[in-house]
């Protein structure tokens, strides 16, 4: 029988990242085997709270990334960023950097 279970790893506070812990324990003839491992997720998923400046965009993460600018002048899809505005936005990591999404 093999069963997953999902649930927040026991670390407090968090530093810059969510993580969360995934089990799996395995029992088969009389023996069981347990496994766990920690999955950090980056910064920048695009969850409530992940609110940047344009300035203060982290880097070196994975395409794809998400996050939120509060400062943005005049974003346009996919178009690069400007910071010093008042704009709030949803923005993306493209692997070079950050763009309006």
């Amino acid at each position: 029988m093999t069963q997953f279970n999902m649930y927040p790893a026991p670390s407090a506070p968090l530093t810059g990242a969510e993580q969360i812990m995934v089990g799996q324990t395995i029992t088969s003839g009389g023996s069981t085997k347990t496994n766990t491992n920690t999955i950090t997720l980056a910064d920048a998923i695009g969850a409530p709270g992940n609110v940047y400046t344009v300035a203060k965009l982290p880097t070196g993460l994975p395409t794809g990334s998400r996050a939120f600018v509060s400062d943005a002048t005049a974003p346009t899809y996919l178009g690069a960023l400007t910071g010093g505005g008042s704009v709030f936005c949803r923005v993306m990591f493209n692997g070079t950097e950050w763009v309006a999404s």
